[in-house]
This record gives structure tokens, sequence and C-alpha cells, in this order.
């Protein structure tokens, strides 16, 4: 889960960062976005900005983990792109993520 107002990467999701980096290991030529999302809670401008911060922020956990990025691109969307009605906090946290 992504915490409101947070560009920081969730300590808790280290193990699921692991295992996407040996992943793009495999496939370290393909280009690749990464993109931040949003809720649809706060100005549109802000959560644009933070969802870009977002998907900046995971390209450093990514190098760490000897990942060669050059190919990668991040991406903000903010809250163009929900997937959920915004209507409860479920559906708030589930739009709040990082897709590769």
């Amino acid at each position: 889960m992504v915490e409101p107002g947070s560009d920081s990467v969730d300590p808790m999701r280290q193990d699921l960062l692991d295992l996407i980096a040996k992943l793009l290991q495999t496939c370290q030529e393909m280009a690749l976005e990464i993109s931040g999302h949003t809720d649809s809670q706060g100005r549109e401008e802000m959560n644009q900005s933070l969802s870009k911060s977002r998907a900046t922020a995971v390209l450093p956990e990514i190098q760490r983990r000897r990942v060669f990025t050059s190919n990668f691109v991040a991406k903000g969307y903010g809250e163009s792109q929900l997937i959920v009605k915004n209507y409860t906090q479920e559906g708030r946290e589930t739009n709040r993520r990082i897709e590769f």
C-alpha cells in the first residue's frame, strides 16, 4: 500500500522489489515504463507531480538490485487512470499504485 501523499517506497514491499529485479535482470535490454498513479483526492496538479515522484522513487530501488535501467522511464499519470472507484478507502488504496 502506498500512503496518501507519499512518494516513499513501502518498506514492506522490499521482497516484491527483489522478485521484480530478478525478473528484470533476465531482460535488461527491454524498454520499460514505470508508471505512478494516485487516487483522485487532492488537486489534480499535485497528484500528477506525486505520481511522477512515486515512479521515479522506484528507479534507485531497482538499480540497487543491480539492474541496468538506462532503458527505463518513470512516468506519472496522476489520477487519470483509476482502476476502481474512489468511494471507499480500499478503492483509494488500490488506485495509489506503481505499475511496470
